[in-house]
């Protein structure tokens, strides 16, 4: 297992959670369990969503919620992402695609190029290497 997996939620199959830690995951990431956790990862769970305005029902895992699986409604909020793409230093040219590895398109606040960045990558750090179109062209190195 990689450290990788590791962040994104992905644990031993053979690893016990305890009730009381599935609720706390669970209300964590919005839900209110509707029944009780079936005692494994990746066993179905009736939950809700809690936000005052929705209610939707899901059947997840614990094993989705840790990696990020949220209802509709409050997923990832708009404003939120917007707000940290444009802290990385680039202008978002179009809504938030709904997922954090899918590219986003954007323009580099520096060097005024057009970007695809995702926010996976933005919050590993990466940013644009402000090339200029000229600088392109003549083989202008890294930055």
């Amino acid at each position: 297992m990689t450290l990788n997996q590791l962040r994104k939620g992905r644990r031993c199959v053979h690893s016990k959670v305890t009730q009381e830690t599935a609720l706390k995951q669970a209300h964590e990431a919005g839900f209110e369990p509707l029944s009780s956790y079936p005692g494994n990862l990746g066993g179905r769970w009736k939950v809700k969503c809690s936000a005052p305005d929705c209610g939707k029902e899901y059947s997840i895992t614990l094993a989705q919620i840790r990696r990020g699986r949220r209802c509709q409604c409050h997923r990832t909020m708009r404003q939120s992402v917007e707000e940290e793409l444009r802290a990385a230093g680039y202008e978002p040219e179009a809504p938030f695609p709904g997922n954090t590895r899918k590219p986003w398109p954007s323009v580099c606040k520096t060097c005024g190029q057009k970007r695809r960045p995702n926010l996976d990558n933005i919050r590993a750090g990466k940013r644009c290497l402000h090339q200029t179109p000229e600088e392109k062209t003549m083989g202008g190195g890294w930055r």
